[in-house]
């Protein structure tokens, strides 16, 4: 018996979440082992990033990212739309984390101390993170792909949506988690992989028939 399209979410939902967030933090301890071993990281920061002042309110958006990349999931009425965002956060997944391991980066972060409630949160991204994993930002990738599905799927809710999304986008340089050039390259890899994934589910799409 096929199991209902709610449960079926909820599992694969899951699953995706515990396997891209392993692979997250194996791309980490990589990047750490490259730089014990005295590897040089590659230099992504520009003059631009030289302008950007340190705001630490914008880590608000930067949190609100965590929840709000899980909207794909309730707009997806079928099983063609579910794995439609499905493959295309696999397949950014997947080129992102390469990436992070091919090409290590690492960012130079502004010393905080947690002297109130937005500081301490800005502490605990930097202690949790060690700076690793730059190009592409994923905070970007994940917000652009989800305000594509929106705009696709659900797009009287696309402005709200995406005036989030582009919250979320400026939050990683103000709060100094990415430098500029990894924004372009999130929305870059993003596309790339909504493209790819549409190519390759509407391609199979008798296989999603059943709903």
């Amino acid at each position: 018996m096929r199991i209902s399209l709610n449960i079926e979410k909820l599992l694969v939902t899951t699953l995706f979440i515990t396997i891209a967030a392993y692979f997250y933090f194996y791309a980490n301890e990589v990047n750490l082992a490259f730089e014990r071993s005295g590897g040089a990281f590659t230099m992504i920061k520009t003059h631009w990033d030289d302008w950007i002042p340190f705001i630490p309110e914008f880590i608000y958006p930067y949190y609100i990212y965590f929840p709000f990349m899980l909207l794909v999931v309730p707009i997806s009425a079928t099983r063609l739309q579910f794995y439609h965002v499905v493959t295309a956060f696999a397949v950014l997944e997947t080129t992102a984390i390469s990436t992070f391991i091919l090409l290590p980066t690492k960012m130079i972060r502004p010393s905080v101390e947690p002297i109130n409630w937005t500081y301490q949160l800005v502490y605990g991204i930097f202690s949790v993170d060690p700076g690793y994993n730059l190009l592409p930002s994923l905070h970007v990738g994940h917000s652009v792909l989800v305000s594509v599905f929106f705009y696709v799927y659900q797009r009287r809710f696309f402005v709200p949506v995406f005036i989030v999304a582009i919250s979320i986008c400026l939050s990683t340089i103000f709060i100094k988690q990415h430098y500029v050039i990894d924004i372009p390259f999130g929305v870059l890899y993003a596309l790339t992989a909504y493209n790819l994934a549409k190519y390759l589910i509407y391609k199979n799409r008798s296989k999603f028939a059943t709903e």
